[in-house]
């Protein structure tokens, strides 16, 4: 794996401070992820994620770490799938392309009266070529200049209209050039110069991220402080209705999206449990049995703000048999009336994610043996939202005495979450869910889930009285 310093462009320094943290706050949430997706194999401190409102600083930052490659996403970045990184340097070590990034042209039609640009949403710069073209910078926004500039030679394809070709590359001789040249365009200079290619993200890679375009007016600003706005980009209007509370309410995790392999779970193992709480998504649950001290009276709670996610589950534990997992998913969309739209990452199958289920409980026959076990055990389902109103859950907690274990997931960190809240009003509201957990638990309750900022908490909120 090479070694690669993750750079986050703050372009917004003009916007508000609150506006900032809170675009920041969303691009985050998927940013994270690939950032620990990477991170184990090559990250160093303290180059871990540079912030900075100049390229040409997370460049230098870059090139002082020694790093392979510079990944720059901008304020305003989505991804989609947390190997991004990864793709992007794999597609461009293919092609052997020195930098990868949007590519735009100035005025295709009379390619002599304009130059080419690079959009600042995502860049990946390949730091050894960066340095052998003589560590240009990055080149912004100047009109009036005049300068020469090499032929380029351009993909015949554009990856919509006629100014995204999907490469360029150098072509012979130069040209006198006089006119505005925009942000990217001294990088794309030297880099050409030296006899290197650029190329543009392909569709397989661009399907995985998207960008809000946070600068582009305030209309977005206003959204996120809760007035009703005609938002003017495309991505800013597919984030908002998919980001509604509402909506999500009919999405059911049929995989947990964090995975099931072993974690560094820190609670106690050998404390006997009473009850298990969980939200109703994935597998995780029952992973979670797996491990701990349980015994044939153990119930299982379910809470959640999805009551398609409880019906499913509730579904699933009268008429499943345990396999065929796949099958079953279709057989149950297609036989309820009510809206249930089963997630999981786009692209990915739900066979790979049942087969890779199966191994980490040992195997089918393993894991049919444990399905019916656990089908043996008390169940109980409550419609909750941990935001609004968790008195059905709190109450139900100080109803059942005994050790308890609780797992809500990432509910404090969610694309919902994130939008509506800003990190202060979140950070509240997560530590009141906390206060409130212990204050209805006079037993031992063992908490698992992932804070505000997504970062995981494994810990014992309350030990037995002595």
């Amino acid at each position: 794996m090479k070694t690669l310093t993750l750079g986050l462009y703050n372009q917004l320094s003009h916007r508000s401070a609150e506006y900032q943290d809170h675009i920041k706050f969303i691009t985050e949430f998927t940013f994270n992820a690939e950032v620990g997706l990477y991170k184990p194999a090559n990250m160093r401190v303290p180059y871990d994620v540079v912030e900075a409102c100049s390229i040409d600083e997370l460049i230098a930052t870059a090139d002082g770490a020694k790093s392979d490659y510079l990944y720059i996403v901008a304020f305003g970045h989505r991804g989609l799938n947390p190997a991004l990184p990864t793709m992007m340097i794999n597609y461009a070590e293919q092609n052997n392309y020195a930098v990868l990034g949007h590519i735009l042209q100035d005025n295709p039609a009379q390619p002599n009266e304009g130059f080419y640009s690079l959009h600042h949403q995502t860049v990946l710069i390949n730091m050894h070529q960066w340095r052998s073209a003589g560590r240009p910078n990055w080149g912004n926004y100047q009109r009036n200049i005049e300068i020469t500039v090499p032929m380029i030679n351009r993909s015949e394809e554009n990856f919509h209209d006629d100014y995204t070709p999907h490469w360029i590359e150098p072509a012979a001789g130069e040209m006198a050039y006089s006119g505005t040249v925009r942000e990217g365009w001294n990088l794309i200079l030297n880099i050409i110069r030296s006899g290197k290619k650029i190329g543009n993200f392909p569709n397989e890679i661009r399907k995985f991220k998207s960008f809000l375009y946070p600068d582009s007016g305030p209309e977005f600003e206003q959204l996120l402080q809760g007035k009703e706005v005609f938002l003017p980009e495309m991505n800013q209007r597919k984030y908002a209705a998919s980001t509604q509370f509402t909506p999500v309410q009919s999405n059911v995790f049929v995989f947990n999206t964090d995975g099931m392999h072993e974690e560094p779970m820190q609670f106690d193992r050998s404390t006997q449990l009473d009850s298990i709480y969980c939200v109703a998504a994935g597998f995780k649950p029952l992973q979670l049995l797996k491990r701990c001290n349980w015994h044939s009276g153990t119930q299982m709670v379910y809470f959640d703000y999805s009551q398609a996610a409880l019906d499913f589950k509730q579904w699933l534990l009268t008429n499943w048999d345990g396999r065929n997992y796949t099958q079953v998913i279709e057989q149950y969309k297609n036989s309820v009336t009510t809206i249930f739209r089963p997630v999981w990452f786009p692209g990915q199958s739900f066979e790979t994610a049942w087969a890779d289920t199966l191994t980490t409980f040992g195997g089918e026959s393993q894991w049919l043996e444990f399905w019916n076990q656990y089908r043996r055990l008390p169940h109980e389902f409550i419609k909750t939202n941990l935001f609004d109103d968790r008195s059905a859950l709190l109450n139900n907690m100080q109803a059942n005495a005994g050790n308890k274990l609780i797992w809500f997931s990432n509910s404090f960190n969610t694309d919902p979450a994130v939008r509506y809240f800003n990190r202060p009003t979140l950070s509240a509201m997560y530590n009141d869910f906390i206060a409130d957990l212990s204050q209805a638990n006079d037993s031992q309750l063992q908490v698992c889930g992932s804070d505000w900022t997504g970062k995981k908490e494994w810990f014992v909120l309350k030990k037995d009285p002595q």
